[in-house]
């Protein structure tokens, strides 16, 4: 019989941590209390996180529940314009529909991750303004970061350069004569 227990699935519980973790930037938005709580659950969610147990998922059901329960200040909540005007933006750029063939993977994923966030922040009934508004801003931010791939590729001028300047090396390296040179600068 082996002693050894294994190790359920920690990534659910460390993403909840991370959730967390990224709301103390908005600290001041929520009700002493209900942080106060959160704060608890997020201690007591990393000393799970710590033991070595077959399920984390009942752990990070309670971290979630908590921050579900977090209650924003009511000079924080984001709603009215200021709710509609992101709601807006994320219509505008699910509209836009771009196409991830047409951008960097790198870029692409940065962009896909920011729209997914503020999507994300305006589903949640306790999301305040600022972190809609962060999370906006990050989607502006990752949208004019997109790279098209046509841009890697050159355009008939640089084309024409890169191939007169490979004729010339050519043209160069043909007249050359190996004896003359030591053989470890020829082999360079």
């Amino acid at each position: 019989v082996s002693v050894l227990k294994e190790c359920g699935d920690k990534e659910p519980l460390e993403k909840a941590i991370a959730d967390a973790d990224a709301l103390a930037k908005y600290q001041e938005a929520y009700t002493e209390t209900t942080w106060n709580e959160l704060t608890t659950a997020l201690q007591t969610a990393e000393a799970e996180l710590a033991k070595k147990l077959e399920d984390y998922a009942p752990a990070a059901d309670e971290l979630k529940s908590v921050m579900a329960a977090l209650e924003v200040k009511e000079e924080h909540k984001l709603e009215g314009t200021a709710k509609e005007e992101l709601d807006e933006k994320l219509a505008e750029a699910k509209e836009e529909a771009l196409e991830s063939k047409n951008y960097t993977p790198q870029t692409w994923g940065e962009y896909k991750a920011a729209l997914n966030a503020l999507e994300e922040v305006l589903n949640r009934a306790n999301a305040t303004k600022d972190e809609a508004e962060d999370a906006a801003q990050a989607l502006e931010e990752a949208r004019a970061a997109l790279q098209p791939i046509a841009t890697q590729i050159p355009d008939e001028p640089e084309i024409e350069e890169f191939t007169t300047a490979y004729g010339a090396a050519v043209s160069a390296a043909a007249g050359m004569k190996p004896e003359i040179y030591s053989e470890e600068s020829w082999s360079r």
